[in-house]
């Protein structure tokens, strides 16, 4: 493993620069690279890139795909959730990435949780897995481990739809949302196995899994109804996207709250400084959701920013 060491504070202060300020601000930025992605989405072309990453490692996307096209802007890719995760994940704990794409988040967790820690990245498209590997291999990360298969609530074979790479963040086996929510085709149809992640062992007993992030395309319930066990045992933070404004998606958050707190989790956003907890659903947009045990609101100080480990949530 390439030891990157990374330095926290300076790693903090470069993210926040990057929480999203307006769309106009947004735009003003980088407008060159911008219209390069603008051209490649319009002609219908691609472009294979690495990007230097904010701590030093290197990332493997395509062009005009939407997260590599934001990291290849600017370095990092949801900036709040980089810098809860910076601030939060301590070196030997374990991180589960269940919904990993091309690996972002978990190039991050391995270097915050070093060569005692360990990550488990979970891809279930296989032309998806492909870019995770390789970013894996890229860095030469020893304490990932990858698995090319779909989380769910039971042993099954699911159909999902994969709508390409440039779209791949959108694969999935509901109806796609998004950049294709318009659209008329459905992808092709792939069979991917999925497992119940608290039946098999993919972490030994004596670690702790500190934090489980999920992004599985409305997929979130079968996730987390697989690792009730798991949740219930360990008592992560888990991070799981939600919203998206329509009413569907509204009732989906809420019963997702529900499951969560028979755990004793609630529901809170983070802005990079403060959290908030999550109290209605109705029209909740397209956030990140950072489900918190009571052992970790006891430590919460609300009203005070969340700064570090000597402030853990």
């Amino acid at each position: 493993m390439a030891e990157i060491s990374i330095d926290r504070e300076q790693l903090v202060a470069r993210l926040v620069d990057l929480v999203p300020k307006s769309r106009l601000a947004r735009i003003g930025r980088q407008p060159v690279r911008i219209a390069q992605i603008a051209a490649l989405r319009h002609f219908g072309g691609t472009r294979i890139i690495e990007a230097p990453l904010l701590w030093g490692d290197r990332f493997r996307g395509i062009l005009p795909e939407a997260v590599t096209a934001l990291i290849w802007r600017f370095g990092a890719y949801e900036a709040t959730t980089t810098m809860f995760l910076t601030r939060y994940l301590e070196a030997g704990a374990t991180f589960v990435d269940v919904g990993a794409h091309f690996g972002y988040f978990s190039l991050l967790a391995s270097r915050l949780v070093g060569p005692q820690g360990c990550v488990i990245s979970i891809e279930a498209m296989p032309t998806t897995f492909c870019y995770l590997e390789a970013n894996v291999a890229l860095n030469r990360l020893s304490n990932v481990r990858t698995f090319n298969f779909a989380a769910s609530d039971t042993e099954q074979t699911l159909i999902f739809r994969d709508h390409g790479v440039v779209y791949s963040s959108l694969n999935g086996i509901t109806a796609p949302k998004g950049a294709l929510s318009q659209s008329k085709s459905l992808g092709i149809s792939v069979d991917v196995q999925a497992h119940r992640l608290d039946a098999i062992s993919l972490v030994a007993d004596d670690r702790h899994v500190a934090v489980i992030k999920i992004d599985a395309e409305s997929s979130e319930e079968l996730v987390l109804s697989g690792l009730a066990a798991t949740i219930a045992r360990q008592l992560p933070v888990v991070i799981v996207e939600l919203g998206g404004g329509d009413a569907d998606e509204d009732e989906r958050a809420a019963r997702i709250a529900a499951l969560m707190a028979t755990t004793g989790h609630l529901p809170f956003t983070y802005d990079g400084k403060l959290f908030h907890e999550i109290r209605h659903f109705s029209g909740l947009p397209y956030v990140n959701c950072f489900f918190l045990a009571p052992l970790h609101r006891s430590r919460m100080k609300f009203g005070v920013p969340f700064d570090g480990l000597s402030q853990q949530v």
